[in-house]
């Protein structure tokens, strides 16, 4: 999403009603580096944010806009927000925030209706001087004597400013997940139109469950509304999804936005994002988690539909 609307977005304070911080966590120095210093305690980003410095000459910068979440108790029709969205009602409320240096946690937060959760943020430079990291492991568990089902959507605009300072050049493909053992990842930052993006100066979005669905926004530059828009409703991506906004409950669909042969890579540059669903039926008294992880550095071509897990890279 454009630097410009950064200043506007940060004049909503009730955006942060619910949520602890900013937090500066970091991993690393140098090349390989990776460093957040506007992350909140529900696990939303607010940017330009996530400095990283790949290896090599290409002078290190930003890399997220935005990173949200939500999460739909469909059972009992309840939606909880991470975001800066005001229109997005009630915020994911905190529970005992703990943090350190490369992360924090968020224990004991109350979803209602016998549901509970809990937020771990981790970073890791699994390969220094080359590849980092972030994870954010939501745990959800049912304290009902009923099955619930829970919908998880998280939402990572990235803006890569590695090789030009501009946010709308940048690549998105859809891949096969192996971190979860199933499903689709997607990959964005720079890379070539219809065919891939650079892990070295993109980053792979992936999921430790198998996701319902995956959607590669790729806005692009011509009549630009910016991929966040999408998350938040307002212009052209009505009807794409996820539809998050108070009156429709949201759904992705398993593409990438303007790959017009289906290929699993958008057609042109644009302004990218990538949107995994995760849908759980948590049985009574259970409490699964769900990890996301974002990598960025890993050296590798990310093409359509390929098995490429970032952390088997290391």
């Amino acid at each position: 999403m454009k630097r410009i609307l950064f200043s506007f977005c940060l004049a909503l304070p009730v955006a942060f009603a619910g949520a602890a911080g900013p937090y500066s966590i970091s991993v690393g120095s140098g090349a390989g580096s990776l460093a957040f210093t506007n992350i909140f305690s529900d696990g939303q980003v607010i940017g330009d944010d996530g400095m990283f410095d790949p290896e090599g000459a290409v002078i290190s910068d930003y890399t997220v806009y935005r990173n949200y979440f939500m999460i739909h108790n469909v059972t009992d029709n309840v939606t909880f927000w991470a975001d800066n969205v005001a229109a997005h009602v009630p915020e994911i409320p905190d529970g005992t925030v703990a943090t350190n240096p490369a992360g924090f946690t968020n224990v004991g937060i109350d979803f209602g209706n016998n549901l509970a959760g809990s937020l771990a943020v981790t970073m890791a430079q699994p390969a220094p001087g080359d590849s980092a990291g972030i994870q954010f492991t939501w745990n959800i568990a049912n304290l009902s004597a009923t099955p619930k089902a829970v919908r998880i959507i998280w939402f990572m605009d990235v803006d890569s400013y590695l090789a030009s300072n501009a946010y709308d050049d940048d690549m998105c493909v859809r891949l096969a997940n192996t971190f979860g053992g199933g499903g689709s990842a997607i990959a964005v930052g720079e890379g070539t139109p219809n065919t891939s993006v650079n892990g070295a100066l993109g980053v792979l979005l992936e999921s430790s469950v198998p996701a319902t669905r995956v959607f590669g926004v790729a806005d692009p530059p011509t009549g630009s509304y910016g991929s966040t828009y999408y998350w938040t409703n307002e212009n052209n991506f009505v009807g794409l999804g996820p539809e998050v906004n108070k009156e429709i409950l949201p759904s992705i669909g398993n593409t990438v936005q303007n790959d017009a042969d289906n290929n699993g890579a958008a057609d042109v540059a644009g302004d990218v994002a990538g949107a995994t669903q995760v849908d759980l039926m948590i049985a009574p008294s259970a409490a699964p988690s769900v990890t996301f992880q974002a990598v960025w550095g890993t050296n590798v071509t990310y093409s359509p539909l390929s098995s490429v897990s970032g952390w088997m890279l290391y």
